[in-house]
């Protein structure tokens, strides 16, 4: 989480990786309606565009729909975890992907989300909920309070 906060709002910066306009909208709808945390979203809507975003900026959490135009499937978390940025991954799959969201946290990523319209309206929990577990299962980085871990840390013991 950011280490700016807004009043008692933390801040959490997402990179969503999303080639669709329309979900990509709905998702930053969503976001934008929490009211414990503020959202901070840059997108990118190619895996080249989030690897150059990750090299830019820091960020908390990454979403991670398995459709792109450069990558597709479970090849799509492979290639983002391959780049050992540390970060939770909370994977964005269709109806039909599923099963393919399972194979996703089961290889490494933090949880998954079927894309439908009562999905987004509890998207801002389930990324807290994916900052928690990954600091849980990631105890030595949340104890160094520099990194996004440790702020995050901080920010839930305030925050909740």
């Amino acid at each position: 989480m950011g280490q700016t906060m807004t009043g008692t709002r933390p801040i959490v910066r997402v990179l969503l990786v999303e080639d669709s306009s329309d979900d990509a909208d709905l998702i930053q709808e969503s976001l934008s309606e929490a009211a414990e945390t503020l959202f901070e979203i840059h997108r990118a809507d190619r895996l080249e565009g989030a690897q150059q975003q990750l090299a830019a900026r820091q960020f908390d959490i990454v979403l991670l729909d398995l459709g792109l135009p450069d990558s597709n499937g479970l090849e799509t978390v492979q290639t983002v975890l391959a780049w050992d940025t540390g970060l939770p991954i909370v994977v964005l799959t269709g109806l039909a992907e599923e099963f393919i969201g399972t194979q996703a946290v089961e290889r490494g990523a933090q949880a998954y989300l079927v894309k439908r319209m009562e999905s987004f309206d509890i998207l801002p929990a389930n990324i807290l909920s994916a900052l928690e577990r990954h600091r849980d299962q990631h105890p030595a980085a949340a104890s160094d309070s520099r990194g996004v871990l440790g702020r995050l840390q901080r920010i839930l013991k305030v925050g909740y």
